[in-house]
This record gives C-alpha cells, structure tokens and sequence, in this order.
C-alpha cells in the first residue's frame, strides 16, 4: 500500500477520502498515521534502493492533510462587545 510501483503512487482522492472519513474528529491521530505512513514508504523505498526526496514525501503523505480539516463554524449570535 505504502510503495507501489517504486513509491510513485500513494494514496489517490477516494483513499484520502476513506481516510478523512476514518479519522473524522480526530485530525491529529490522522496527522501522526500520516506522518508514520510517510516514515514506512521512505524504509521501503531505502530498501528497493531507491532515494526518498522529503520535499516530495511530505508533499505526496502530508500535503493534502490541511485541505480535509474544517474549520470550526462560526456562531454570530455571540460576538464579543466591541471597544
């Protein structure tokens, strides 16, 4: 799952999908299985002789993570006194 054809693909949109789905409320925990993720995919591609660029790791296991949270909603009844 982690390296598929030499680390080339990893995770499409319907998989981060799944897994935004899967970690629902629990950004962090996604965050850390992510970056564990990223770790697991660097060991195999060191092992298949290959050479991990971090920029392109991170971008690829990391990148997207910030385009799945919401943002908190806003309640405009209780805006706080101005002055």
């Amino acid at each position: 799952m982690f390296v598929q054809k030499a680390g080339l693909i990893w995770q499409d949109g319907p998989a981060q999908l799944d897994l935004v789905v899967e970690f629902y409320g629990h950004s962090i925990a996604l965050a850390f299985y992510l970056a564990s993720s990223m770790q697991e995919a660097a060991d195999d591609m060191y092992a298949l002789g290959g050479r991990p660029v971090p920029a392109v790791m991170h971008t690829r296991f990391l990148g997207w993570l910030s385009l799945a949270r919401r943002s908190r909603p806003v309640d405009r009844r209780h805006r706080p006194p101005r002055g």
